[in-house]
């Protein structure tokens, strides 16, 4: 008999398939129902796992206690069933705040209008409002300013016209450092004087 069922001699067979050599078997009882869930969690530490407990002394660190000498919860007989403690929130580090968004940066001011055809500047360094007129000009003392840099001793000039384009053959350049000043000073007919080399003061001697 080898069905695994009483008298036999092993479980090769499945219980009440080997008849012949175990004879008829009874049905085998219904499986046992599952175990009950365990109780719900309990919110109480009541033990008595400290060195010091049931001295007559309540010394959990809880509610009562004299002194924490024992874990919270482990002198139940002095001290009684303790409540558990809920966690303590996580630690949130501290930022400090954003700083303060920087104001935008004002527009640089406008240019003071001026007159078409008209020049009046004071970007002459030094020697604007000096008393002198040094921007090269006509009544001009020295040319040590751009045209039309001297206004407040100079006064306004009038803008001068644009050098001609260059035409192959001619000479037309405003490369000397006098050019642009009014008078003509390349050293060829008409000119005033011969500063400049000949053609590099095209916009006051023309080509």
């Amino acid at each position: 008999c080898q069905d695994g069922g009483p008298g036999s001699e092993g479980d090769y067979c499945e219980y009440g398939t080997d008849c012949s050599d175990c004879g008829p078997r009874l049905p085998m009882p219904p499986a046992l129902p599952p175990s009950p869930p365990l109780p719900p969690f309990s919110p109480i530490i009541c033990n008595d796992d400290c060195t010091g407990a049931a001295n007559a002394y309540c010394q959990d660190g809880g509610p009562g206690s004299i002194s924490p000498s024992c874990e919270y919860g482990t002198d139940c007989s002095d001290c009684g069933p303790r409540l558990i403690l809920p966690p303590s929130p996580p630690h949130r580090p501290s930022y400090p705040p954003p700083p303060s968004p920087q104001p935008p940066p004002r527009p640089p001011p406008s240019p003071s209008p001026s007159s078409p055809g008209i020049i009046c500047l004071e970007g002459c360094i030094f020697q604007s409002s000096d008393g002198i007129c040094n921007d090269g000009g006509p009544g001009s003392e020295f040319n040590s300013c751009e045209y039309g840099n001297d206004c407040s001793d100079c006064g306004p000039r009038l803008t001068l016209p644009s050098p001609p384009p260059f035409s192959p053959g001619i000479i037309c350049t405003d490369d000397c450092i006098l050019a642009s000043n009014a008078f003509c000073q390349d050293g060829g007919p008409g000119s005033e004087g011969d500063y400049c080399e000949y053609g590099t003061d095209c916009s006051d001697c023309g080509p």
